[in-house]
């Protein structure tokens, strides 16, 4: 880009020297230098655009991770409320089978006590469940934190370049 922009202002020189040399005024020699100085400027914009292009093309790339990491996170949030109802639930039910009076048949007694420890498991079960989904969602929300920096970073980025080129 330099060396096309030496090589035009030397081509615009080599030009207006002869024009020089048959008019020595100081306008045409204004004009050609206010010329040249509108030429240096179209170069520098125009060698700053696939910057601009690139760091747009890299903001709406991390645009799209973002929305993907806040989904994921979500995703998993609604899990994790899912996972606590069925815990509240399967809590409430054991302490139901907990609380029912003794049966005095022998056979449906030993069928709650069977129901109550499935029950048990089950729970047990399901608080590891929850217990994984907290670490996940504790990964995700900073992963989540992370992107949202990527993107302040590269917005930051292309508003000084904006501005740059306001200039």
């Amino acid at each position: 880009m330099k060396r096309l922009a030496a090589c035009l202002v030397a081509l615009l020189a080599f030009c207006a020297i002869p024009l020089l040399a048959q008019s020595a005024g100081n306008d045409t020699l204004a004009a050609l230098l206010a010329e040249v100085r509108l030429l240096r400027q179209a170069l520098e914009r125009n060698a700053s655009a696939p910057q601009v292009q690139l760091l747009g093309t890299r903001l709406t790339i991390q645009n799209e991770r973002l929305l993907a990491a806040v989904k994921d996170h979500d995703t998993v949030r609604t899990q994790l409320q899912e996972a606590a109802n069925a815990i509240a639930q399967l809590t409430a039910d054991v302490a139901a089978t907990e609380d029912a009076a003794p049966d005095r048949n022998a056979a449906l007694q030993r069928q709650i006590e069977q129901q109550r420890a499935a029950m048990k498991t089950q729970l047990a079960a399901l608080t590891a469940g929850e217990a994984q989904l907290r670490a996940r969602e504790t990964e995700l929300a900073a992963a989540v934190a992370e992107e949202q920096n990527q993107w302040l970073l590269l917005n930051r980025r292309l508003d000084e370049m904006e501005r740059s080129l306001a200039r």
